[in-house]
């Protein structure tokens, strides 16, 4: 994605100077993305990349302010869940290396996060009740 995004960028601001882009200029630039009927994820990407980009001239110096505002910024979309089934997971279980099929588990049915999984130890664990432990 990150090349297409920043082709879609370059179409509209690549023949101008950085000093020369201004807030009106991202907003009606995004404002045609959304009127044209792209989704608001598809104009979110490019608009974050772009906000990405003109963050990192302030740092160095190469523009005194982004022109990409927090304020004006477009939403980002409604995001899709998405929830493995029983035998996707068992699916993913098999194909993992040995070392790694716990991982797996932990994340699926104990919906352990993955710091949590990482600095799980053999002594959190209650094997006897089925639990972990609550130091």
């Amino acid at each position: 994605m990150p090349r297409f995004t920043l082709a879609r960028i370059r179409l509209t601001f690549g023949s101008m100077q950085l000093s020369a882009v201004r807030p009106s200029h991202v907003r009606t630039w995004t404002s045609q993305k959304a009127a044209e009927g792209q989704s608001e994820s598809y104009v979110h990407a490019p608009h974050s990349r772009l906000a990405q980009y003109f963050s990192d001239a302030v740092h160095d110096g190469l523009v005194a302010k982004s022109p990409c505002s927090r304020r004006a910024s477009p939403g980002a979309g409604k995001q899709r869940t998405y929830v493995a089934t029983t035998e996707q997971v068992w699916s993913l279980h098999d194909q993992m290396p040995e070392s790694l099929r716990a991982s797996v588990l932990l994340g699926a049915f104990a919906g352990l996060r993955l710091t949590e999984a990482c600095g799980l130890r053999v002594a959190d664990v209650n094997f006897m009740r089925g639990e972990g432990s609550k130091t």
